[in-house]
């Protein structure tokens, strides 16, 4: 069994406030969320409204399916969104 963890930490240019940084968050992890079947969650900076920093974890019997599902899911986040990737880690466990 191997879990899959991506760390991604993200540039939210166009986010004025954490209200805007908490709406464009909840429309990410409901679409990743339902797309790719992973747990979405923000790790840190919380109450910094121009970066986020993000982990996204899926679970299966092959590593090479996380892999995949991971790189879909960052895929999928910086095409569809108005964010910068300014840094990332994936860690096959």
């Amino acid at each position: 069994m191997t879990i899959g963890l991506l760390q991604m930490e993200m540039l939210l240019p166009n986010t004025n406030s954490l209200k805007d940084k908490r709406s464009l968050l909840k429309r990410i992890t409901n679409q990743v969320r339902k797309k790719y079947n992973v747990s979405f969650s923000e790790l840190s900076d919380q109450d910094s409204f121009g970066k986020a920093h993000v982990g996204v974890v899926t679970l299966s019997n092959q590593s090479s399916r996380c892999h995949r599902v991971l790189t879909d899911t960052e895929n999928f986040i910086c095409q569809n969104f108005d964010v910068l990737l300014s840094n990332r880690i994936m860690e096959m466990l």
